[in-house]
């Protein structure tokens, strides 16, 4: 049964596939992105291209309920109060964001770019501007509303409102079992005329990863495909490629624009199963993309800064797009290890585990988690 359990490695793989799909999403959801560059999209026509760029925005849904389900397993091992908990998780995310954060501004300073403090931030005047960099260092700049030095930056302020409810939802849990919360979580919000925003888009994807996490789901899902004769398998692998196909058109055609919050929910989930059952299996790839999501969360604090505000031509160096987007994975990439290595050297970790340690001395916590997600 262990080896059926969705480790550390299986989040890093799910990582390593998300953030590929979100550097893809940015490139290419449509021409602006790559206005000025003349591209062959061959054997595609551009227009597929773009829409394919578009149904990539999954890879949000991924992240979130990676997340969710890496926080309850830690949340099911803690023992620390739940104000303790969440900020000890939010440390946890967070330093490695603050120290992005300061070298980006640093950064700045030496780019020839418009976009820089003063452009992003100086608008009225000197204590403004700390204020609405205080509020962006934090995390928290999507929630207040306030400018943001990376747009893709958005997401912290997510992470941080999934943290904050995984305490309350894994209570609603235990007093209301699966099929309320989930049925809640997908009817609510619509129910209710919410406006579709970042919580209420992927409230069924925190819902799903809660359940997935106290039912050891996608253990049982491994374990009953594992028992399968090998036509089955076969079968569930072109009938599991069949359904994201079918997903994929009623998402970006007929459905375009409805029931958004159950496609981002559930297709995300329905990629990690295939990862998990599949990919999983495969040296080399499942290697590739555990790698990549070994830096994923680098690569996507600082891709967006490299090619959508300072060296935006480093993702626009051919003509052919597909070996465009290699290059700059690459690229994102290697700033990642160069980043992590600096981190390294100068011994931020060091800090990190500090402030960790302080937060959960008083009663000697010790976190054993393999599947959190950072």
């Amino acid at each position: 049964m262990t080896k059926d359990k969705f480790t550390l490695n299986d989040t890093l793989i799910c990582k390593g596939i998300a953030i590929l799909m979100m550097i893809f999403h940015h490139m290419y959801l449509a021409p602006e992105r790559y206005e000025g560059a003349t591209l062959d999209f061959s054997p595609f026509a551009e227009s597929d291209v773009n829409t394919f760029a578009n149904f990539f925005k999954i890879c949000v849904g991924i992240y979130v309920f990676l997340s969710a389900y890496g926080l309850t397993c830690s949340y099911k091992k803690w023992n620390g109060g739940d104000s303790r908990f969440v900020a000890y998780r939010y440390f946890r995310m967070m330093m490695e964001f603050f120290f992005i954060y300061v070298l980006s501004i640093i950064t700045s300073l030496f780019v020839n770019s418009s976009w820089n403090i003063e452009n992003v931030y100086g608008k009225g005047g000197i204590f403004a501007a700390a204020w609405k960099m205080l509020i962006d260092a934090l995390g928290i700049a999507e929630l207040f509303g306030t400018p943001t030095f990376n747009a893709t930056w958005w997401y912290m302020s997510l992470a941080i409102v999934i943290i904050i409810l995984i305490p309350l939802l894994n209570k609603l849990y235990d007093k209301c079992g699966a099929i309320l919360i989930l049925a809640a979580s997908a009817l609510i919000p619509a129910a209710c005329g919410i406006d579709v925003v970042p919580l209420t888009r992927w409230l069924l994807c925190i819902a799903l990863g809660i359940v997935f996490a106290r039912t050891d789901a996608l253990c049982t899902i491994k374990t009953g495909y594992r028992k399968l004769p090998v036509f089955a398998k076969i079968t569930a692998f072109i009938g599991s490629c069949a359904v994201l196909f079918i997903f994929y058109k009623l998402r970006q055609g007929v459905l375009k624009g409805d029931f958004v919050e159950i496609w981002d929910s559930v297709i995300p989930v329905m990629v990690i199963i295939f990862a998990f059952l599949f990919i999983d299996n495969i040296p080399g790839i499942s290697h590739t993309f555990k790698f990549l999501g070994t830096y994923s969360t680098i690569i996507f604090l600082t891709h967006t800064l490299i090619r959508g505000y300072w060296f935006k031509n480093l993702a626009l160096l051919t003509e052919n797009p597909w070996l465009n987007y290699v290059i700059f994975v690459l690229i994102s990439l290697a700033v990642a290890i160069i980043i992590k290595l600096i981190i390294k050297l100068c011994r931020y970790n060091k800090l990190e585990e500090l402030i960790l340690r302080k937060i959960a001395e008083p009663k000697k916590i010790k976190e054993r988690s393999i599947n959190e997600s950072e």
